[in-house]
């Protein structure tokens, strides 16, 4: 048993490091180019991910699906976003809610999806989800109906 702990601590302090050497190349380098980060930074990025390290799931699954180049990649970047918002991740979350409200690559178009995703991920204090979720109430987009109450609640949540 001693045994088993061990190598899950192993992996897990890999993930991390794999992480956070992804995140300060990634912070030197700017995002303006539209194109994935050197490859060093993806291997990182999906070391740390195929170890179940959250915020490298949710940041790898963004980075190949906006900037992936191939649709084999961008399917793959929608596979961590999954993954990590499954496990409760705000910023993967979020990103499945915009997926399912423009209906991206293998994703139609799915506004209830939407607005479940964007729910779970403002709950989770993602500030943006909270957002979307002021304006669709306020205006009443995503199939919802204009609620003033609900729209205040979400509001409440993202002032918080």
């Amino acid at each position: 048993m001693a045994d088993k702990n061990l190598v899950a601590k192993s992996e897990d302090l890999l993930a991390s490091v794999c992480f956070k050497v992804a995140s300060r190349a990634l912070d030197s380098i700017s995002d303006n180019s539209g194109e994935l980060p050197p490859k060093y930074c993806i291997k990182s990025l999906k070391l740390a991910a195929d170890r179940g390290h959250l915020q490298a799931m949710s940041q790898l699954g963004s980075l190949l699906l906006y900037h992936g180049a191939t649709r084999t990649d961008k399917r793959k970047g929608i596979e961590y976003l999954v993954s990590a918002a499954k496990r409760d991740n705000p910023n993967a979350q979020f990103e499945l809610g915009r997926i399912y409200e423009l209906g991206l690559e293998l994703y139609t178009k799915d506004e209830r999806m939407a607005v479940h995703w964007y729910a779970l991920a403002a709950e989770g204090g993602n500030k943006c989800a909270a957002r979307c979720l002021v304006n669709a109430y306020g205006q009443g987009e995503l199939g919802l109906i204009r609620s003033g109450e609900k729209a205040e609640r979400w509001k409440d949540l993202l002032e918080a």
